[in-house]
């Protein structure tokens, strides 16, 4: 494979197969490695924020379980309204009711005498 030619590496930048090795092996050179001597400063601080995180995903368990809780009444309520076809039907229903109720008005008036 040439060294020349341009590939997408993990990060998706595309380049080539020397670079890639440059970087690599200039992980390895010298004693002390590339890293600067602030490494452990850095590497105590991700540590903290770490626990720091721990701690308030602890205090957020009983919050989870009371939304979780509430969730599932919420689903059992939904569970039990009444479908979009209940109410289409129940409409086209009451509008046929109605529209009858005024077309035959006349004749219910007629049967039933003029009040």
């Amino acid at each position: 494979m040439s060294n020349d030619k341009v590939i997408s590496d993990i990060t998706g930048q595309g380049r080539t197969v020397g670079d890639m090795l440059a970087a690599v092996q200039s992980l390895h050179g010298g004693p002390g490695g590339p890293y600067d001597g602030h490494m452990e400063a850095r590497v105590a601080k991700l540590e903290a924020e770490i626990a720091s995180v721990a701690r308030d995903t602890s205090a957020m368990r009983p919050d989870l379980a009371n939304a979780r809780e509430r969730l599932a009444a919420i689903k059992v309520k939904v569970d039990y309204l009444p479908g979009k076809g209940f109410i289409v039907s129940t409409v086209l229903t009451a509008l046929t009711v109605f529209t009858a109720l005024i077309v035959f008005s006349s004749n219910i008036v007629a049967a039933f005498g003029s009040g």
